[in-house]
């Protein structure tokens, strides 16, 4: 009976066996029935056929009920057919799941790896900017001591400035003493004509020097009473460029008397003299920038060594001194021009400076806050480098846990190819592919966070670097317009010295056709070279 409920078609054949038996014993109980005609086996015979055929009634339900079993059996395999198919269908689609996660894992790397690369750039980027910043320290440095340098300039000027209008006020307060110059020089000429043997040349030469002597004193006391009214000329600065001779060669040279006793007033007014000499012989040293000592020991050698006609060296110099004061008449006005341009050019200088300070402040204050800029851009870039690292690392997770989905996987086919007949198994792999699902949805929504926030990255990646590179160009920029001031600068200073030496060609020019003005001439000269 159980090999007939394993095997329906062995039931069938064994069923169809029994009833043709059946037949042919019915036949030969006929035959029997026939040829015995007992009725008693004929009563047996019924027996049997009745038992015959209720035996063939439940022999024919135990058929259908086979049938049946093999109806449901064959729905049933249909069924598990098309549940493989199903199932058949659900792998290829988790293998192509798992091949296109495999395929953004891949795209992912890709990506990690160009942002590593972008990441070095940019710190290399970094790294320049700040070479750059320093770079734009030192030049700004160098700049701030050049502008020290500047202010120590001007300061050492308006010094010299100061000191010249000191040394002004002094000549001025001096003036009284410098006038009687010329009386006690004409005195001293008279008295050694007295005190020197005369001879019959030498003393028609004599007495024709004390006449113009005399003369010239006279004229010179004139244009001083003349000068006195005139509080805008200058003698010690025309004094400075003077070609008089700066030593005392014409005193030493008077002739001495012979007198046996010493004469105590001529030696007080012949000291009087070389002080009142050699104060004037200062202060225009001073004026000139020159050093008195160096000054004074030339004066001394040339006084010992040079000696001619003394007489005759006094009456040139007193010539020279009235050609200077004709100078003084006829160009009073052109040294409180020149004073007033140094003026000028001073003040204009001083606002200059002033500016330059207030560009170098502000640059300062601009340089700081770029560097304030540049720090917070780094800690951001840190912070970042933080983000992408943890980043990194839920990456690997993901690949851990879909190294872990494929060994699953791998184990499941293991599974479905061992027990492929049983429900259990299409249950466990419901269940298996159901998570399978969950878990790449879920994959799926983690990949595409970390793309979001992979651009976001790469965005303030962009963002940093174009601050970066508005810093630089603002930085260029800037020494651009410092080069650019310097060269005008210079430029302006190049044009005073060309306007300066055109002045003096000009007065070169003036000098050659006046002859009054030639000693003037060169006392401007000389006052543009210093």
């Amino acid at each position: 009976m159980l090999l007939m409920l394993e095997d329906p078609m062995i039931t069938v054949g064994l069923v169809s066996v029994g009833i043709d038996h059946l037949d042919l014993s019915f036949s030969l109980l006929r035959r029997r029935d026939l040829q015995a005609g007992d009725e008693g086996e004929v009563v047996k015979l019924n027996r049997r056929r009745v038992l015959g055929s209720m035996r063939e009634e439940e022999l024919s339900e135990e058929i259908q009920k086979l049938k049946d079993k093999i109806a449901i059996r064959h729905t049933n395999s249909s069924e598990h057919n098309s549940q493989l198919e199903l199932m058949r269908q659900e792998i290829d689609i988790l293998t192509d799941r798992k091949q296109d996660l495999e395929r953004r894992v891949h795209g992912l790397t890709q990506d990690k790896l160009s942002n590593t690369c972008s990441l070095e750039e940019t710190q290399e980027r970094i790294l320049m900017l700040e070479r750059q910043s320093i770079e734009k320290d030192v030049l700004i440095n160098k700049q701030t001591r050049e502008l020290t340098e500047l202010q120590e300039t001007n300061l050492h000027l308006q010094a010299t400035i100061d000191h010249v209008t000191r040394d002004k006020a002094n000549e001025t307060n001096k003036s009284d003493t410098s006038q009687t110059l010329f009386s006690e020089l004409s005195q001293l000429s008279s008295r050694e004509k007295v005190r020197t043997p005369s001879t019959s040349n030498g003393s028609d030469q004599l007495s024709l020097n004390d006449s113009w002597h005399r003369s010239m004193s006279a004229e010179m006391l004139d244009d001083m009473d003349d000068f006195e009214c005139d509080d805008d000329i200058e003698l010690p600065g025309l004094l400075a460029h003077s070609t008089m001779s700066p030593d005392l060669d014409f005193l030493p040279e008077f002739p001495r008397p012979n007198a046996p006793g010493p004469d105590m007033e001529d030696d007080i007014m012949r000291k009087v003299v070389i002080d009142v000499y050699r104060q004037l012989k200062r202060m225009i040293a001073e004026i000139r920038g020159e050093d008195v000592s160096g000054s004074s020991s030339k004066s001394s050698d040339d006084e010992s060594s040079s000696r001619g006609d003394k007489a005759a060296q006094l009456v040139g110099l007193l010539g020279e001194l009235k050609d200077l004061m004709d100078d003084m008449q006829m160009f009073p006005h052109r040294r409180n021009d020149m004073m007033g341009l140094d003026s000028r050019a001073v003040a204009g200088m001083e606002e200059h400076i002033g500016e330059l300070q207030r560009e170098l402040d502000m640059t300062h204050r601009h340089l700081e806050q770029n560097q304030l800029d540049l720090q917070l851009r780094d800690e951001q870039l840190e912070q970042k480098n933080r983000e992408f690292s943890n980043m990194a690392h839920k990456l690997q997770a993901q690949h851990n846990q879909l190294s872990l989905i494929r060994a699953e996987r791998d184990k499941l086919q293991n599974n479905l190819v061992e027990n492929l007949t049983t429900d259990d198994v299409v249950q466990q792999t419901r269940r298996e592919r159901d998570e399978t699902s969950q878990r790449n949805i879920e994959l799926e929504t983690e990949l595409a966070q970390c793309k979001l926030e992979m651009m976001n990255l790469n965005n303030q990646l962009l963002g940093a670097i174009r601050q970066k590179v508005l810093l630089s160009q603002e930085l260029d920029q800037w020494q651009a317009d410092m080069e650019e001031l310097l060269d005008v600068q210079l430029h302006k200073r190049i044009q005073e010295e060309s306007d300066k030496e055109e002045v003096e060609v000009k007065l070169e020019q003036m000098s050659k056709s006046k002859t009054p003005g030639n000693f003037f001439t060169r006392n401007i000269k000389k006052q543009g070279n210093s």
